[in-house]
């Protein structure tokens, strides 16, 4: 994406933004995510920071956070030893970017600054988590920068406010965003899919998706069984756990009648409610008991009125076959002080805390008036307007509210029966809801019970617990979805470069299918899948990746990328297997905008940058920047050269493990990690188009590195040469 700001209100000739690039994937300046500013400092490029009056005290009092800025000095304010020092706009601009999206509540710390060709012009860069946020905070950014240097007022806080709305908006929810985290500790790739929280773990057929608790193999049956709570109970009591007694009423007059028939007090709810709401516990009047019947009945198909059991709400996380964390709810008060009233006491003794917001990113919600409420206060003689005296303890809610981890004090048996009654609902990951007055004491002993389970359970209360210890969650739930430390990951065979690198990734797919495998390759020519096109629209892009990746029938992904789609879109995919670079022929630059040019290493490494570890990368030895490459590259190499005396000159270096290359018409291949002769793969016909002649040496290289065997790699050759007609590439084969 590319655009233009537009600044009216700020003097001619002071710094502009020429353009903005998001880069949507791994790209020439990081492994993540970034958007590139092209920023012109014009009037600026030579004036430093503490030539500007004013303008470092500005911004120490505007964002005194930027302390945390360690910068190149390496120590905590090291940004303001920059700007003590003098340092350029274009860097202050990246630093109050990555500031004010810290500030919104995103976690990013990524930024670079660098002089283009043009003297004066920068490219600026940042890392971002969602890209509306990464704009608008790079658009904000300017503007304070401006103002500063202008001396002229900036409403900070209003800018950040701006800022956080669009982050609880568009960002990851708090339970998905720490499966995130711990997937890619583990090497797992990630794919946000739509604007919510659903995210894929892994590439095509090894992906797994999941939203928060709930996966892609919770049971739709178990899902429906888990709402119906009266369902549930009836399967739980009849398998033998303890559960409340419950029974579905009709009206107001009937829910009353059980209620007395329960020994006057009991918890009516809706039967098939979530999060809590229309939840009337202690329920011991005829007119509460109208209230609460009338609330339940808005918030679900019909009401239950449910023995009530005396202890604390407790939440106990199940994953599989065990219990990974239990957390205890408590009674939420207020205190009076004779001066405020209620409804401003639950404003300033509960709702400041900064575990509750309105948004997903923090375990409790803020606290809101509802019917329970009005209920609850109703039973002490009070209202929200009331104004209690000095020391009286006013309850205010009796759920809702789990604070504290206490996995370490589960009673062993209350475990079993957590995991059990999980597996009679149905699911393979759920929330167990039971009341009990002390969890370290099994249930039957203190007549605690199953009051819900739940298939979709939050992990804010787990991921963030007030007292005790965290438990780690997240990393059950990512070892029960890859067990046995799978990382979720297919072959992948990325192809970039100046040649015909179609042609090559072609021949790569279709040795891969020769040995069974059911491969996808997205290309100039469009994408095809297990053989078929199913787009002839040009994908050497980001997108075209990205078909693949999501694809759930793909065991191995080849990806011809064009140089311009990573320029400007990044890669579809984070690391790849195998990297074939198929000639480098621009050695000036990559011209950006108006002259303004990329050097090419910047962009022919990423050939080398984004292999896995034990992956290998396919490099010529006539290539302009091998020598580069070669001491760049963190994975083996493999050398290919049209010539004999080339290929064997480079077999010295210890990167170089192996080598394809032509002699007297013989394709031939040596690995340089086993004491063994080279291996003649197949003969070559005489060859006018040299194009053609590399492309099949890389696809030799590229194929043998992925594990293709010799008798599909010798099927591929001849069927090309002996039908070359027979290739779907998007412009043909002359040979």
């Amino acid at each position: 994406m590319s655009g233009h700001f537009c600044h009216a209100d700020r003097p001619d000739n002071v710094m502009r933004i020429l353009t903005t690039t998001v880069l949507r994937g791994p790209n020439i300046w990081s492994r993540r995510p970034v958007i590139e500013a092209l920023v012109d400092l014009e009037d600026l490029k030579d004036k430093p920071s503490n030539e500007v009056p004013g303008l470092n005290d500005r911004l120490a009092s505007w964002l005194p956070s930027l302390i945390e800025h360690r910068c190149s000095e390496g120590v905590r304010g090291g940004f303001f030893l920059r700007l003590k020092d003098g340092t350029y706009c274009g860097h202050i601009l990246e630093h109050l970017w990555i500031e004010l999206q810290n500030l919104a509540g995103s976690e990013v710390g990524f930024g670079k600054t660098r002089e283009t060709n043009i003297s004066g012009v920068y490219f600026v860069v940042a890392r971002f988590e969602c890209e509306e946020l990464g704009l608008r905070a790079l658009d904000h950014a300017f503007q304070l920068l401006m103002h500063a240097i202008e001396g002229k007022d900036f409403d900070v806080r209003s800018a950040v406010v701006e800022l956080k709305e669009i982050y609880g908006r568009v960002g990851l929810g708090m339970s998905s965003k720490a499966l995130m985290r711990e997937a890619e500790k583990r090497g797992i790739p990630v794919l946000r899919l739509g604007e919510g929280s659903l995210l894929q773990l892994g590439f095509a057929s090894k992906q797994r998706r999941v939203w928060a608790g709930e996966t892609d193999a919770t049971s739709a049956i178990g899902a429906e069984v888990a709402k119906d709570k009266q369902l549930t109970r009836m399967l739980l009591k009849t398998c033998g756990y303890p559960v409340a007694e419950g029974v579905v009423v009709k009206d107001a007059s009937e829910a009353w009648a059980q209620v007395l028939e329960f020994g006057g007090k009991a918890t009516i709810k809706p039967r098939d409610g979530n999060h809590g709401r229309g939840v009337f516990p202690a329920v011991s009047t005829e007119k509460e008991a109208k209230i609460a019947f009338d609330v339940a009945l808005s918030e679900g198909s019909a009401v239950m009125v449910e023995q009530f059991i005396e202890g604390e709400e407790h939440r106990v996380l199940v994953v599989g076959d065990k219990v990974v964390s239990v957390c205890r709810g408590e009674h939420l008060y207020v205190v009076g002080d004779g001066v405020q009233s209620v409804r401003s006491l639950i404003e300033t003794q509960i709702n400041t805390d900064p575990r509750r917001s309105e948004d997903e990113n923090t375990p409790l919600n803020k606290v809101t008036e509802d019917s329970e409420m009005r209920l609850e206060l109703k039973r002490q003689g009070l209202t929200l307007d009331s104004v209690p005296e000095a020391g009286r303890k006013v309850l205010i809610s009796r759920h809702g509210n789990l604070a504290d981890d206490v996995t370490k004090d589960m009673h062993p048996e209350t475990a079993r029966i957590c995991v059990e009654a999980v597996k009679v609902v149905g699911l393979d990951i759920a929330g167990v809801d039971i009341v009990c007055k002390d969890i370290a004491t099994p249930l039957e002993e203190q007549g605690g019970a199953i009051v819900e389970i739940n298939s979709s359970p939050g992990l804010h209360c787990h991921l963030l617990p007030r007292n005790g210890e965290r438990q780690p969650v997240e990393d059950a739930i990512l070892s029960h979805l890859f067990p046995n430390g799978d990382n979720g990951r297919v072959p992948i065979v990325f192809v970039m470069g100046d040649g015909r690198t179609d042609l090559a990734s072609w021949l790569i797919m279709n040795a891969l299918a020769e040995d069974g495998f059911k491969v996808g390759l997205s290309f100039k020519g469009g994408v095809v899948i297990d053989g078929k096109f199913v787009s002839r629209q040009r994908s050497d892009n980001f997108d075209g990746c990205r078909r693949l990746l999501l694809n759930p029938s793909l065991d191995a992904c080849v990806m011809e990328v064009s140089l311009q789609s990573l320029l400007n879109e990044g890669l579809g995919f984070d690391k790849c297997k195998v990297a074939v670079l198929l000639k480098s022929a621009n050695t000036t630059g990559f011209e950006r905008h108006l002259g303004i040019l990329t050097k090419p290493l910047a962009v022919y490494r990423c050939a080398v940058d984004f292999v896995e570890k034990d992956g290998h990368a396919v490099l010529f030895a006539d290539d302009p920047f091998v020598n580069d490459l070669e001491e760049i590259a963190g994975c083996g190499l493999c050398m290919c050269s049209t010539s004999p005396i080339d290929g064997f000159s480079f077999t010295q270096s210890a990167r170089i493990q192996s080598s394809v290359w032509l002699d007297k018409g013989r394709i031939l291949y040596r690995d340089h990690k086993k004491d063994a002769p080279e291996t003649c793969v197949d003969n070559l016909p005489d060859l006018k188009n040299k194009d053609v002649v590399e492309a099949v040496l890389a696809f030799v290289a590229g194929a043998l590195l992925a594990n293709c065997s010799m008798s599909g790699i010798r099927r591929t050759v001849r069927l090309f040469f002996e039908q070359p007609d027979g290739y779907l590439g998007s412009f043909g084969v002359r040979i």
